[in-house]
């Protein structure tokens, strides 16, 4: 049977059940990764009564990620797995990260700090009746607060990050930069950063300013803008996609939970699935590690693996693991396949 594109009649997750169901194939997916979001976007909404089956209480075990890259956790299984395995170290009545995991954690929470910063932002444009609307004030404001900008440390000035100052100075100098650039025997890069100055700023108002001066500019970071907005919005990946200073994601500070229920309530409002996915692949490495020691070998043959040993092992963890590390740690050893 021929395959079909339906972009805009129905969703890819709908298509497909009905695919499922009728034993052959009906839609053609452009791209798995659109799929992908579009499933995390659909558990996330509770639009669909797919989401009941990703319920934390069912623990991802019915409907995993479509990559298997991102899953739903039970936060009565984490919690255990994370104190069992000493990922949450408790000291003086207080749960906190293992050292070697808070490096990668406060990247993520300065993410999800900063996030609220990005969505103050644009309530503030959406007051002042959108993009098209906008004045030059307030998108100066948004462009300093989506960290656009970079202070240099030179004469302390403000000026575009490299990303969108190569862009910048590329529509400043006109047609045929590309030209100029081979003539001299060089990449467009090398042309614009020897050849062309980045723009500086000494206060908000120059900025508001420049914005104004230049239509096709003006578009670009607005396009820049709405871009960081939108992924920042989505749901797998945790707070601002924008990337951050070092020094401000040093600054953060990594939650500390007394019991089970302070942890339990920040699953709840603030673990993201990427949050969940750092502790799952977490979990699943340390409980590979271990039933990769000596403890589990084959007694007539050190080298080999003992599988009944492990089937029994993970089977006494089914109260104290997320489904999904215990399938992947059994699948890792070939417990299962």
């Amino acid at each position: 049977m021929e395959t079909f594109e339906v972009p805009n009649l129905c969703k890819p997750y709908e298509m497909i059940s009905i695919g499922v169901l009728l034993g052959f194939p009906i839609f053609k997916i452009n791209s798995l990764e659109e799929s992908a979001v579009d499933y995390h976007s659909l558990i996330s909404e509770r639009s669909h009564p797919l989401h009941l089956f990703n319920h934390p209480s069912f623990d991802a075990k019915y409907f995993p990620d479509p990559f298997r890259k991102t899953n739903y956790l039970n936060p009565a299984k984490l919690w255990s797995g994370l104190v069992l395995l000493k990922i949450l170290e408790e000291k003086d009545g207080i749960y906190s990260y293992e050292e070697k995991l808070a490096a990668q954690l406060k990247e993520l929470e300065a993410r999800e700090n900063y996030k609220r910063v990005i969505l103050e932002l644009e309530k503030k444009i959406i007051q002042q009746g959108g993009f098209e609307k906008i004045q030059a004030e307030l998108l100066g404001e948004v462009v300093s607060g989506l960290g656009i900008l970079a202070k240099n440390p030179a004469d302390g000035k403000l000026q575009f990050r490299r990303e969108y100052s190569l862009v910048i100075m590329d529509i400043m100098d006109g047609d045929g930069t590309g030209e100029r650039a081979s003539g001299q025997g060089m990449s467009k890069d090398e042309y614009i950063e020897k050849n062309l100055q980045n723009p500086k700023f000494a206060h908000a108002g120059e900025l508001a300013v420049f914005l104004e001066g230049d239509r096709k500019i003006r578009e670009f970071i607005i396009s820049s803008i709405k871009s960081v907005m939108e992924r920042s919005r989505g749901n797998v990946t945790a707070g601002a996609d924008i990337s951050l200073p070092a020094w401000k994601i040093e600054q953060t500070e990594l939650p500390k939970f007394k019991d089970k229920f302070e942890f339990y309530d920040y699953f709840e409002k603030r673990g993201s699935l990427e949050w969940q996915n750092i502790l799952m692949e977490t979990l699943s490495g340390k409980l590979d590690d271990y039933v990769s020691s000596s403890k589990f070998r084959m007694e007539s043959d050190p080298t080999l693996i003992d599988k009944s040993k492990v089937t029994e092992f993970l089977k006494s963890l089914d109260q104290k693991m997320p489904d999904v590390v215990l399938r992947d740690v059994s699948v890792k050893n070939r417990i299962i396949k």
